[in-house]
């Protein structure tokens, strides 16, 4: 069982992962933006202002070529940027334009129901549909900043977790029944909750793990009787800044994104560090298992693809460098879908991960933050523009 969560800036963008700028003392000095600590307005995936920061551009590549060979790195296909009209298009079936919320950056949908973060707003539920009008049937954890939420639908009745941090700072994690997919119920909630930045979830079992980004990985247990989160146990990971994690139940590992620290593997049992990889990364946004793999999402460098059949010697297989900003990635066994901000939603083929193909994009107005696949339809969060439904080829 596999598990896991997680505005467009002035940089100069990468044609292709192999490239070498023209001028490299520019690139070591241009601004990355990065979110300040101890803010409740901040995001795992959010600019807030920017530091000067190295040049992931030029590293990448040479560590990719010494990693995994020539054949690994990945240009980006022609087609992402001039020649898009050459790639299959999805369908639009539903715009919904207006501003349904402060700004839409998550969705999870479950029997009919669409649950839609946005902002201070908290969690918005809309009855599923393809029409240009979206049904909103009720709102949940307003006035908390709301940064992920998780479906566990394996549940009877399914659940649904929530995590961020309320306006006054204080962070605040719970679960919600589902029996009535319009109307969810509060059932678990944790109190004292540690950390004043809780960016990503994951679960395996009663497990709930919690991602801070200032304090690490920690793990809760789901308590029935009085319900209830309880902390079970933190796991230092070193001081590095988490952004997003994802959980391998099987292989009982976790997958942990710390930006500029690359990939750490965390062993589940001993709750210490199994592992780390090999650091092309800048700014990790989110992380996926599946399988064999773990995939990244940078908003510097595209995709990384990493084999974690040895969690503690992970290794690159591969990487591509998209045209935006990979804020979110879905990754289903042979194919990978990336939020890629300002470049809306791009479809991945890694297959043959020395050589990842794209074979569709379709862009929203404003920034794609995540997406939902039911069926052939995808529902994409489009930030202050709203949602945008679509049917892919």
């Amino acid at each position: 069982m596999l598990t896991g969560t997680s505005a467009i800036y002035p940089i100069a963008r990468k044609s292709s992962i192999l490239s070498i700028p023209s001028n490299p003392m520019r690139i070591l000095a241009q601004e990355v933006p990065v979110p300040k600590q101890g803010t409740a307005e901040s995001g795992p995936c959010r600019p807030e202002r920017t530091v000067m920061r190295g040049a992931p551009k030029i590293l990448l590549p040479m560590l990719c070529l010494l990693a995994a060979g020539l054949s690994a790195c990945s240009e980006s296909d022609s087609s992402t940027t001039s020649g898009i009209s050459t790639l299959p298009q999805p369908q639009v079936v539903g715009e919904w334009k207006s501003k349904i919320g402060e700004s839409i950056e998550s969705l999870a949908i479950h029997d009919g129901a669409i649950y839609a973060v946005s902002g201070y707003d908290g969690v918005l539920v809309f009855r599923m549909s393809v029409s240009n009008t979206p049904e909103k049937a009720t709102n949940f954890l307003t006035n908390t900043r709301v940064r992920s939420i998780l479906l566990s639908a394996s549940e009877k009745p399914a659940l649904l977790y929530a995590v961020g941090s309320d306006k006054n700072n204080n962070s605040v994690l719970q679960a919600y029944s589902l029996a009535d997919p319009f109307d969810p119920e509060l059932v678990y909630s944790s109190s004292n909750l540690p950390g004043s930045f809780p960016n990503s979830l994951a679960l395996s079992g009663t497990s709930v793990y919690l991602g801070d980004e200032f304090n690490g990985l920690m793990e809760f247990d789901r308590i029935t009787n009085p319900p209830q989160l309880r902390e079970k146990r933190r796991m230092g990971i070193g001081g590095v800044r988490l952004r997003a994690i994802a959980v391998d139940t099987d292989r009982k590992m976790a997958a942990v994104a710390a930006e500029e620290d690359g990939v750490i593997m965390v062993d589940l049992v001993s709750g210490k560090i199994a592992g780390r990889a090999s650091n092309p990364l800048s700014m990790a946004c989110t992380i996926q298992i599946s399988n064999r793999f773990v995939a990244v999402g940078d908003r510097m460098n595209g995709i990384i693809l990493y084999d974690m059949t040895k969690p503690d010697q992970p290794l690159i297989l591969g990487s591509y460098s998209t045209a935006g900003e990979a804020m979110d990635i879905r990754l289903n066994n042979k194919e990978l879908t990336v939020s890629d901000g300002g470049n809306g939603l791009v479809h991945l083929d890694i297959s043959g991960p020395k050589n990842i193909s794209n074979t569709w994009r379709f862009s929203c107005p404003g920034i794609t933050y995540q997406s939902v696949q039911v069926s052939n339809l995808v529902f994409m969060a489009c930030g202050a523009d709203g949602m945008r439904i679509i049917r892919i080829p």
